[in-house]
């Protein structure tokens, strides 16, 4: 039985589609929704942000959690929280899975980052290979 799910959210189109698809799976399963948005403090400044910098990030990225957080709720999920983390987000989405006991973990396959991979993500592909529970890529 899915009881609970992590979403790990960006803002990009990509993770929108992941967004709404576990919304979908957390509604049919009355499954509680779990949005993860990690700000990445190792590859914005290529070293450990300023302060003012690191306090910009974290104010978009609790932006972007209210937007997903009111997304799901419009999808119908009922249970539904979000968290921002700071990090290196491939190791930072697949600890706190573990942590909280996910059933499974939805990410874009592309996101806002700056570096690109040819076929996938490189935080998509990073989850891929440190997560111990299933992953959903979205394309």
């Amino acid at each position: 039985m899915i009881s609970k799910l992590l979403v790990a959210y960006d803002g990009s189109e990509k993770s929108k589609k992941a967004l709404n698809l576990a919304s979908e799976i957390a509604k049919l399963s009355n499954a509680e929704l779990i949005i993860l948005t990690v700000v990445n403090t190792c590859i914005e400044t290529m070293g450990p942000p300023v302060n003012e910098y690191l306090s910009k990030l974290k104010e978009e990225a609790n932006k972007k959690i209210d937007e997903a957080i009111q997304i799901a709720k419009n999808n119908g999920v009922i249970r539904v929280r979000g968290e921002v983390i700071e990090g290196e987000p491939s190791s930072v989405i697949t600890e706190y899975a573990e942590k909280e006991g996910v059933d499974m973990i939805f990410i874009g396959n592309r996101g806002l980052s700056k570096l690109k991979k040819i076929f996938i993500g490189s935080v998509s592909q990073g989850v891929l290979e440190l997560s111990k529970n299933p992953v959903v890529v979205v394309k």
